[in-house]
Order: structure tokens, then C-alpha cells, then sequence
């Protein structure tokens, strides 16, 4: 459809049957309505179909000939005499209503008087549209057929059908494509073209509608072509497709086939619409057009959200349109969040909607009006009526005031009024009018009803929580809690739990989301309360329980990951099982899916964090569980996320049981989940599975010493570096240039390539301008410890005494972190670090003082490390205080110390005996005798 009625913009404009520029143009019409059949199922409308667009097209200036319930006989004679009348007209219209059937490719208009016998000749039993066709185009310039005969097949399932002899299938439901219809004519340059509309796409089925009414087919072109005139054919026929396919909540989508060489109009140009219906049905046309431009994903997903949540779909296409193109998010992911927000505000609405209770008609008129435009997904209009709803309720405010007996009443309906105006601006993302509407709607009650006073404050304090959450407002989330906070003392826990666990619940939110953005953990302790507060009303609704359970898990991990606390943890693992079982209990697979997704996570950060591979297992095992529940087809987004999780835990996994394969394992389950992370469409999201496969290479480059991976790990960053932006994600572009730094380092040493080392401390320094030590102190610290590193390597590869003083300052950073009692592993490694820093500068400054300290450093090392626990390690640290005090032997010449740098190397070779490699004891062999050269000179 939306490629056909492109194809009008550029085609010369032609009007029937007059417009005002041209001169009236003949035209003919053809209305027939099949609804009494004899031996078949009958049909309930198309009479009635028939007789009013009868009434259209000759409102339309068309000469109707209209008639109803032809037999086989009188059909084809109705047809011929129309065929012969059309001889001299400029446009022949034909509608159908009736049974129609598909037989060998070719669509039969069926008679009322056909039975199952008409079968056996199909060819002089029914009337084969294509044929009408011919001799139709063959006399006018422009012929039209719109054919409302797509319901089921009336005859018997498997039956078969005969023409001339031969034996064809008959089709289960609808119509087909028709035969010999292109979009290239070859006729004279004077004809106009042909039109052939279905009322459901091929092969589908149309629906009769509901009996003495119209067709949902019927009911739509009356809407729109009636009230159009004057207005071009494809746009009202755009109109009528998508007006079918609301009304019948996606069931029925008509068709459209044309070969026009000209744009299409019918009739004068109508009057402007007016009054209530004129400005809903204004509103609800560009609805209908706006869906007709959008793609089918986009479809799907709306589709979806309104199925899931059981919205109007007419009212959540509208929000769509209400955002506009360039308020689109681009990220389906994002839109779909934004779409289910408000599809929970539609369903509230729903939920809570009644007539108004006023004795005023004009506000109970401006009311109503708002409810059915709302229904027809023309919230604008709903807007317009409620402002002047409002004007009234602001008019009456004085005379309520005098009135104390029909005050508390008057009260209610007035703040209602108020109410239903800020619901339909939060549907048109306008959430500062709906707090607005939402803080008046409070005034009005306050005095006269305090639950409901409660339920609109809390109301307003949503609002203000929406515009903190899409506009990235502190202060709103504020005056969200000051809200809240209000609203909670004028509800009594003990009399009305539900309302004030809704509430508290909301109040968490706000406080999860601030402890989020910001440094400060207070506002994530509050929100852990709230949610305990909440989870501790009995009587919940199991799918409440289970979103609270969701939040506090996610809260507590935050915290967890803030503080490095253990507790934490433990209670977040706890909080995601207790929302699994909840989620059950509503009947929710997705959430339980989800929330497993979000224990596996967990479960990969203890492994990592506690040293816990049996962790792992219990990873996969969650996310093994929600895969089976997990569609590809029809939520491939969360597919995909577990998908990526899975192949995280088989990375981790392989790298720790140094299991090439299983890292080459996780590297085809990201494979996976690209294509679904396509790069235009999740850009964050693609450029995260670039930097989690450069991650795998790095790992297989470290397992196999192979300069090739760990190049094509960088190839990979450098990709997820093209979206992955300091602006656009902070803390994953740090983490990136944490990574990215790591394996720059390593080829550096590898290649002894100054430019790559200097590119790697760029990273780290790229780090560290977004990881504080007030924030999350542990990363921070790797990340001078690694830049550190680097330096170290650069200052030797220079011999620059800078860069030495510049690593030395990164150590002890560092160390200012991961001290001996808290961290002992990193310390060990960081102390190591910076002797050999030390070490490095004191070579290039030949400065033995700076030797001394790093040999103390290594002397402290070796203190801590249990020999008969990790000999490797202890023969190491006796390895680097032998180099030391081999080196420091030779620049103050002492010769006791060369003396006591050998004995040192013969003990690290005792130990490595047994547990080192080859290539260890080769290294400090190689060390002791030239320690043993050294000390010849002194004899």
C-alpha cells in the first residue's frame, strides 16, 4: 500500500467527476449487494452495505445503478447492461458485497442461488471477476471495483471445482491477486487506469461486522469517502485501509492493486469539517495516515504493546504520533520502554473511567466528547474539549463556593474533569500540563475527600516523576518526593494498605532512580526500605509483589556495587529469587525470564568478585532456563541480552579453565546476537557486543601468545569506539578504554612498540577522567595500576627517568587502595609493580638509593607470599630481590651483595625445580651467571 500511493505524487492530476478547475466528467456506477443466498451461508450486511454506498456515489455525482440479491442470470445481464451503459463515461465504479471465492488463481463473484452443484462448471455457474475486468477496461478510461467478497469460503472444506472439464482447488479464505494486472499500461495515452480494492489482503478472510450494521470494510469507505470529497483517491484510501485494520484490532488489513497513469480525485471538494464528531474524525484522519507511513516493525511493536497490556490500539498509535518523527526514539528498545510507560498510563485510565457525575450538561457534553476521542486515538481533540471543560469548572468555582450542600459533589466532578484533561496530556508527553492538572484536581478534592485527595497527589507526584525520568530533571524528582511524601500522610496504612503501598512503592521508584544518577547512596538506602515497607502489606496482587521484589533486587545490587558490599549481594540474590517465584505466581514467564537474566548477572559479578567458578554454572543455568521461554520471533531483544549473557559466562568460563574452545564458543553466540544488535538501529547495544568479542580475542591472544588475536581484539574496540562516545555512555566508554588499554599494553611489550604503549597510557589516562576514587575506588585503582604499568614499560623502552617517576606515582596510588589487610592478592601484584618501576628508575638514574627502596619493597613481597601455597610465586619474589641486589652489588661495587644476589638465584632455581618451567629456570640461569661475571672482577 504505502509503495502504491507513492507512485500518485508524481502522476498528473485528473478529477471525477469535476473538480473546480475542470469540467464535470462522466461517471458510472455499479452497486451490488448479495446477502439472501438460497443454499449457502447468508450474509447479514451487504444489503445494507449496498444501499448506503449507493447513496454515497451518487452523492457524489456518480449515475448508480444499485442492486441486490442476483442470482447467477441476473447477474451477468446486470453486469453486461453496465458494461454497455459505461460505453461513452469516463470512470465505471463497481462494488461488490457478497460471498467471493479464489479457484484456480482466478476470483469468482458468487450468485445467491449457487449450491454446491454450481461447482461442477464453475465457468457458467459463477461470474469470474477478471472478465468484468477486461470489458470494462476495454469502454473506459478509469474503472474502479471494490470488491467487499473476501469472507470465508461457503462450500464445504476440500471441496473441488471444475471449469471446462478441469478439475482446480478451491482457496481456504479470501481472495487472490488478480490475473493479468500490471502496473505498465500500453493503452492510449488518454486512459486513466484501473482500481481494484480488497476488503482483506490475498488469502485472508474480511469480516461481515455485526448483523444490521455495515462490514468493517463497508463502514470505513462511508467514513472516509463520503466525508472527503474533493480529496485525492489514495489518500482516502489510505484512510479507509487503516481505519479496517484498527477497527477490526488488526484481524483485517484491507488491499489495494492499480495500474493509474493519473492522480485520482472524486467529487468537489468538500465542506470543513465542525462540531465535536468534525474535529474527532479531522484528528483521527491524520492518525490514519500517520500509521499508514510507518514500517512494519514498528507496527509489530505497537501491536504488541497493546496486546500485552490490553490498550486500545487506536489510543497507543496516537501516543506514537504524539511523539512526532524527530521525538522518536531511534533505539526500538528505548521506544518500547516509552510506549509500555504509556500504555500503564491507558490501561489506569481505563481502568478508572465512568461517566461524569454533573449535573452541568455542557460539561458532561465537553466530557463525553473528550471519552470518544480518546477512543479514537485523537488526543489532541480530547485536549481541546477538556480546556474548554476546564473554562466551565473555572467559571463555576465561585457559586461552588456558595453552595456548601452540593460542594463535596461538585468538588468531585470538577477535579474528575481536571483529572481526565492531565491524563490525556501525560498521553501526548506533555507532563508538566498533567502535574498541573493533577496538583489542581488535588485542590478541589482536599477538602472533601482525602483518599481521593491522596490518589490525585500521588498522581501528580508520577508526573513529576516522568518529567525527572525523560527530561533528566533533579528537581522534579524533588517535588516528585515532596509529592509523595504528601500523598502518604493522608493515607492510613492500617485502613487502606493497597493505596498506601502503591504509594510507598512509587516513592522507592523515584528514590532508585536518584540513587542511580548520583554519587550518594542515601537516596538507594531509602528506596531499599520503602520496598520492604512494601513487600511487607499482605494481600498484594502477586504481579505487584513481583515488580517490588524486581526493584529491590535492583536496588540493592547498586548499592552492592557502590559500597563493594557482600551483605548487599547476598540480599539482591535473595530479592531476584523472591521476584522469580512471585513472577510465577502472576502467571509472568517474561518477568520470571527477566529476572533470572538479572540473578545470572549477579552471579557472574560474585564469580568474578568471591573467586566462585561454581557460580558460573548456576550463570548459565539461569540463563539456559530463560532462553526456553524467550522467543526469538517475538521478543528478540531479550533473546538477544541472554544471548550475550551466555556468551559472557562462556568467555569467563574458558578463560579461567584456560579452555581455548569455549572462548571460541562465546565468540559464535555473539554472533549471534549482532545481527539483532544491528548498528543503526542499537547502536550502544552493537558497539557493547563489539567490545565483549574484542574481550574474547584478548583472552585467546593471552592463552596462545598470538600477536594476531590480540590485533583483531583492537580492531574490534576501535569499532565499538566509533559509538561508544565519553558523551553517550560515560562509564562503558571508561571500561572501554579500560580494555582496549590492557590489550594495547600487550602487544606493546610483545612488539616493543613505543607507539602502541603510548596509545595504551592514553586510554588508561581516558579512564581515569571518568573513574573517581569517590566513586567506586576499586576501578579507579586498577586503572592506575595498569597505567602504571604501561609507563613502566615506556620509561624502560626510553630509558625516560619521567616516565619512571609518573609510573611510581601510579603504584602508589594504587596501593593507596588495595592495602595488605584488604586486598592482599593486589597488593602483592601492585608492590611488585612499583619495586620494578623503582628498579627501572634507579637504573636509569644508577641511583642506589632508589634501588634500596625497591629491594624493600620486594623483601615485603616475599613476606607475604607462602612458599609451600604458591612456590612459584615465592621463587619470583626471591628472583627480583636477587636482581636487585645483584644490581645495587654493581653500582656501589659491593661484593657481598653480588654474592648474596647469587645465593638468592640458586634458591629460586631450587624451587622452580619442581614447580617452574623451562623457560623460568633459563631466564634466572641466564641472571646468575652474569652475577657470577661480576663477581670474577672483583678477585
Amino acid at each position: 500500500m504505502r509503495r502504491l500511493f507513492a507512485i500518485f505524487l508524481v502522476l498528473i492530476a485528473v478529477a471525477l467527476p469535476a473538480t473546480a478547475q475542470d469540467k464535470a466528467m462522466r461517471g458510472v456506477a455499479l452497486v451490488i449487494g448479495q446477502s439472501k443466498y438460497q443454499h449457502i451461508t447468508a450474509l447479514a450486511n451487504p444489503e445494507n452495505d449496498a444501499r448506503d454506498i449507493e447513496k454515497l456515489l451518487e452523492n457524489l455525482g456518480f449515475e448508480v445503478t444499485g442492486v441486490t440479491n442476483r442470482d447467477e442470470r441476473k447477474l451477468r445481464r446486470d453486469l453486461e447492461r453496465f458494461t454497455e451503459d459505461a460505453q461513452g463515461a469516463d470512470a465505471a465504479v463497481i462494488y461488490y458485497s457478497g460471498h467471493g471465492i479464489e479457484a484456480g488463481g482466478e476470483n469468482w463473484l458468487v450468485p445467491v442461488d449457487a449450491d454446491l452443484q454450481a461447482l461442477d462448471d464453475i465457468g457458467k455457474s459463477l461470474v469470474p471477476l477478471s472478465e468484468v475486468l477486461a470489458e470494462l477496461r476495454a469502454e473506459v478510461p478509469l474503472t474502479v471495483f471494490l470488491v467487499d467478497a473476501c469472507r470465508s469460503n461457503p462450500f464445504p472444506p476440500g471441496t473441488l471445482a471444475r471449469n471446462q472439464g478441469k478439475a482446480i482447488p478451491l482457496g481456504g479464505s479470501g481472495l487472490t491477486a488478480p490475473r493479468g494486472f500490471s502496473t505498465v499500461e500500453t493503452a492510449a495515452t488518454d486512459e486513466i487506469g484501473t482500481v481494484i480494492g480488497f476488503a482483506a489482503e490475498p488469502g485472508l478472510p474480511a469480516l461481515d461486522g455485526e448483523p444490521g450494521a455495515h462490514s468493517p470494510y463497508a463502514a470505513a469507505i462511508l467514513r472516509h469517502l463520503s466525508a472527503l470529497a474533493g480529496s485525492e483517491f489514495g489518500l482516502v484510501m489510505r484512510m479507509v485501509t487503516e481505519e479496517v485494520y484498527l477497527k477490526t484490532e488488526t484481524r483485517q488489513r484491507p488491499w489495494v492493486n492499480e495500474s493509474l497513469r493519473k492522480q485520482l480525485y472524486f467529487g468537489a471538494p468538500g465542506e470543513e469539517l465542525n462540531g465535536d464528531d468534525g474535529a474527532i474524525t479531522g484528528e483521527r484522519r491524520k492518525l490514519l495516515l500517520t500509521i499508514s507511513a510507518l514500517d512494519e516493525p514498528q507496527r509489530k511493536q505497537v501491536e504488541s504493546i497493546a496486546a500485552s497490556d490490553a490498550v486500545p490500539l487506536d489510543t497507543l498509535y496516537a501516543v506514537l504520533a504524539a511523539l512526532g518523527e524527530t521525538g522518536r526514539p531511534k533505539d526500538p528498545g528505548a521506544l518500547a520502554e516509552l510506549l509500555k510507560s504509556q500504555a500503564s498510563r491507558i490501561k489506569a485510565m481505563l481502568d478508572e473511567r465512568k461517566a461524569l457525575s454533573s449535573d452541568d450538561a455542557e460539561l458532561k457534553r465537553l466530557a463525553d466528547a473528550a471519552d470518544r476521542a480518546l477512543a479514537e486515538g485523537a488526543i489532541k481533540a480530547a485536549r481541546g474539549f477538556l480546556d474548554q471543560a476546564k473554562a466551565v469548572v473555572a467559571k463555576s468555582r465561585d457559586a461552588v463556593e456558595g453552595v456548601e450542600a452540593q460542594a463535596r459533589a461538585k468538588r468531585i466532578a470538577n477535579a474528575e474533569v481536571l483529572v481526565k484533561s492531565a491524563d490525556a496530556a501525560g498521553l501526548d508527553f506533555d507532563f508538566a500540563a498533567a502535574a498541573k492538572d493533577y496538583a489542581a484536581a488535588f485542590d478541589w478534592v482536599e477538602p472533601a475527600d482525602q483518599r481521593l485527595a491522596a490518589k490525585y497527589k500521588s498522581y501528580e507526584a508520577g508526573a513529576l516523576q516522568d518529567i525527572g525520568t525523560y527530561q533528566g530533571s533533579p528537581q522534579a524528582f524533588a517535588q516528585a518526593i515532596t509529592a509523595y511524601e504528601e500523598a502518604l500522610l493522608l493515607i492510613s496504612r492500617d485502613t487502606d494498605q493497597v493505596q498506601w503501598a502503591k504509594a510507598s512503592n512509587n516513592l522507592a521508584n523515584v528514590y532508585l532512580r536518584l540513587g542511580e544518577r548520583n554519587l550518594e547512596t542515601s537516596p538507594l538506602t531509602k528506596a531499599i526500605a520503602l520496598y520492604r515497607d512494601v513487600l511487607d502489606v499482605s494481600g498484594m496482587a502477586p504481579a505487584e509483589q513481583a515488580k517490588s521484589q524486581s526493584n529491590l533486587g535492583i536496588a540493592l545490587n547498586t548499592l552492592a556495587e557502590r559500597n563493594n558490599d557482600s551483605a548487599s549481594y547476598a540480599q539482591a540474590r535473595a530479592a531476584f529469587a523472591a521476584a522469580i517465584e512471585a513472577h510465577g505466581k502472576a502467571g509472568d514467564k517474561q518477568g520470571q525470564a527477566i529476572d533470572l537474566l538479572n540473578a545470572a548477572n549477579l552471579d557472574v559479578t560474585l564469580a568474578d568478585r568471591n573467586g566462585e567458578p561454581k557460580r558460573l554454572d548456576d550463570a548459565k543455568e539461569k540463563i539456559t532456563a530463560a532462553l526456553a521461554v524467550l522467543d526469538p520471533a517475538a521478543d528478540r531483544i531479550h533473546w538477544a541480552e541472554a544471548q550475550n549473557n551466555l556468551a559472557i559466562v562462556q568467555r569467563v568460563q574458558g578463560t579461567n579453565a584456560h579452555d581455548v574452545a569455549l572462548v571460541r564458543q562465546s565468540l559464535k553466540t555473539y554472533e549471534q546476537v549482532l545481527p539483532v544488535f544491528d548498528r543503526q538501529t542499537f547502536p550502544v547495544d552493537w558497539a557493547s557486543t563489539n567490545g565483549n568479542i574484542a574481550i574474547a580475542h584478548t583472552a585467546i591472544g593471552a592463552m596462545e601468545a598470538s600477536i594476531a588475536e590480540f590485533e583483531q581484539a583492537v580492531s574490534f574496540y576501535r569499532l565499538a569506539f566509533e559509538e561508544i562516545t565519553r558523551e553517550r555512555a560515560p562509564v562503558f566508554w571508561a571500561k572501554l578504554n579500560y580494555n582496549y588499554g590492557m590489550t594495547l599494553q600487550v602487544i606493546g611489550q610483545m612488539k616493543s612498540d613505543v607507539g602502541l604503549l603510548e596509545q595504551s597510557a592514553t586510554a588508561f589516562r581516558g579512564s581515569l577522567s571518568v573513574r573517581q576514587k569517590s566513586i567506586n575506588a576499586e576501578q579507579w585503582a586498577e586503572s592506575q595500576q595498569l597505567l602504571a604499568a604501561t609507563l613502566s614499560a615506556l620509561a624502560a623502552n626510553k630509558s625516560d627517568p619521567k616516565l619512571a617517576g609518573e609510573a611510581i606515582e601510579a603504584y602508589r596510588a594504587a596501593r593507596e587502595v588495595f592495602t595488605r589487610e584488604a586486598f592482599p592478592s593486589d597488593w602483592m601484584n601492585v608492590s611488585s609493580g612499583l619495586a620494578m618501576a623503582l628498579q627501572g628508575k634507579g637504573i636509569i638514574n644508577q641511583d642506589a638509593v632508589i634501588l634500596k627502596e625497591a629491594e624493600a619493597i620486594y623483601q615485603d613481597v616475599l613476606g607475604a607470599t607462602d612458599r609451600a601455597k604458591a612456590p612459584r610465586d615465592w621463587a619470583s619474589a626471591k628472583k627480583d630481590i636477587a636482581t636487585i641486589q645483584f644490581l645495587l652489588g654493581t653500582t656501589v661495587m659491593d661484593k657481598a651483595l653480588v654474592e648474596q644476589s647469587i645465593r638468592g638465584f640458586d634458591e629460586a632455581l631450587e624451587e622452580l625445580a619442581i614447580s617452574g618451567s623451562v623457560m623460568d629456570r633459563m631466564m634466572i640461569g641466564s641472571m646468575r651467571q652474569n652475577a657470577e661475571k661480576a663477581l670474577a672482577l672483583f678477585e
